[in-house]
């Protein structure tokens, strides 16, 4: 074997090797992410018609405890303006969230101030997409 030979045998093994490594690493990303959707819990729901600015979704106190929150939008795009969580005790906390979630898509997680905390009630300030025929659905999600 030349040389040449054993440098590009030396540079394709290594550049096999790399990709490899790169590969992995993108896959426990994914496993990890997808782990974390499994410790996410169904809070509440609610129907949001074409020409709705707020909603409202109750939560019970068995439910409501919880350290974060996102919603999953479903029927059509929806774009959120303002979340304000109302706690069983305190003050209400209001959150700019400004996201636009598509169809099937979800909200970034949002850490709730203080921790473990107990929900009584999200108002959520949306829009919802006037170009289609279909009414969106908000579920809120709860993590401990």
């Amino acid at each position: 074997m030349t040389r040449s030979n054993r440098t590009h045998r030396t540079l394709f093994i290594s550049a096999a090797l790399f990709a490899g490594i790169v590969l992995l690493a993108f896959a426990s990303q994914r496993v990890l992410a997808g782990d974390d959707d499994k410790d996410w819990k169904v809070l509440g729901d609610t129907s949001i018609e074409r020409n709705a600015a707020t909603k409202q979704i109750d939560v019970g106190a068995e439910e409501g405890l919880v350290k974060r929150i996102k919603f999953e939008v479903r029927g059509t795009d929806v774009e959120f303006k303002k979340v304000t969580i109302s706690y069983e005790n305190g003050d209400p906390e209001e959150i700019d969230v400004r996201d636009k979630v598509r169809r099937g898509g979800k909200t970034r997680a949002i850490d709730l101030k203080g921790g473990n905390r107990v929900i009584k009630r999200v108002t959520v300030a949306i829009k919802a997409d006037k170009d289609t025929d279909r009414d969106a659905r908000i579920i809120l999600l709860g993590h401990k």
